[in-house]
């Protein structure tokens, strides 16, 4: 029924004696809860949760899919020839997908690199509404609507059990945007420039020093029943990127499924970090949680 249920109303029917619940994100949903006549009152306790405490339950959620994540790892193929970003995924190697799901969402996607590029590739089902996205803010695409997400730590050496984003950690998002396909960049720490974006929401914050739409990129984008493919092709020079045979660098890849309207998010799907169910929390969506990721090789 959505997040975030502002307002709602829980009441016992006067004429039948039935208990019903009225709450909903957008919706008017009345429900009827069983089995109330079975509870017994018990003394009330006053319970503080602070912005701390909600905190440390994240870093515990964090840690608990970080034993998960620690098992997931996918290659990044080397592009003898450029793939063809036909909407047919041609140039990716079959055996370089990894593939997985949630409810009924059903991802595959995959990497490659030459000298000059990343290429990118994501086969995504199950989306009845597919590749919308009616954001107005292109910092925020991964909040209004569908996008692909990978998520990478450029520098191998950078310490593999970091909790918070480094130096060279990079996120790049693909959707569209006033109709048009676009990738944006995200550096959560910049090394050089800085263009800091602030991301808010009622109790708190978080700032990335970088964020960039990158105007070399190419992003194909074919829809289809119940789907869509996403295919690109970003420069490595933009993501500062240089990726070295038989190196492992950290990494995850996502989708972020639309609403039926499509200009909110419904769901986040990601391979390796499998804490995403936040779908209400500006901050918390746009965070680095490098210790959830995978990890990358490259190959020869």
């Amino acid at each position: 029924m959505g997040s975030e249920w502002f307002g709602g109303h829980f009441f016992k029917a006067e004429k039948t004696g039935e208990y019903y619940l009225i709450a909903g994100f957008t919706a008017y949903n009345l429900i009827k809860l069983n089995g109330f006549e079975t509870l017994k009152a018990i003394p009330a306790e006053t319970v503080t949760v602070t912005a701390r405490d909600v905190q440390d339950a994240e870093k515990l959620l964090q840690q608990r899919a970080a034993k998960a994540a620690a098992q997931t790892a996918l290659a990044i193929a080397t592009a003898v020839t450029p793939p063809a970003l036909d909407g047919k995924l041609t140039g990716f190697a079959t055996n370089s997908f990894v593939q997985w799901e949630s409810g009924p969402y059903r991802i595959k996607a995959a990497l490659a690199a030459d000298a000059a590029n990343l290429y990118l590739a994501y086969d995504v089902n199950g989306d009845n509404n597919p590749m919308v996205n009616g954001g107005k803010d292109v910092n925020q695409l991964f909040a209004t609507g569908d996008s692909v997400d990978l998520q990478l730590g450029t520098d191998p050496g950078a310490d593999t059990k970091r909790t918070e984003a480094a130096v060279g950690d990079i996120r790049l998002l693909m959707s569209v945007f006033q109709t048009n396909s676009v990738a944006v960049l995200y550096r959560w720490k910049a090394k050089g420039e800085k263009n800091p974006v602030k991301f808010t929401c009622p109790w708190r914050s978080h700032t990335v020093d970088r964020v960039d739409v990158l105007k070399n990129a190419k992003v194909n984008i074919t829809r289809r029943g119940g789907g869509y493919t996403v295919e690109a092709s970003v420069p490595l020079a933009d993501l500062g990127f240089s990726p070295a045979a038989g190196k492992t660098y950290k990494a995850d890849l996502g989708v972020i499924f639309s609403d039926a309207k499509g200009d909110n998010r419904a769901a986040r799907v990601y391979w390796s970090n499998r804490a995403t169910g936040l779908t209400a929390d500006i901050p918390g969506e746009i965070m680095a949680a490098p210790s959830l990721w995978g990890s990358a090789t490259v190959g020869p």
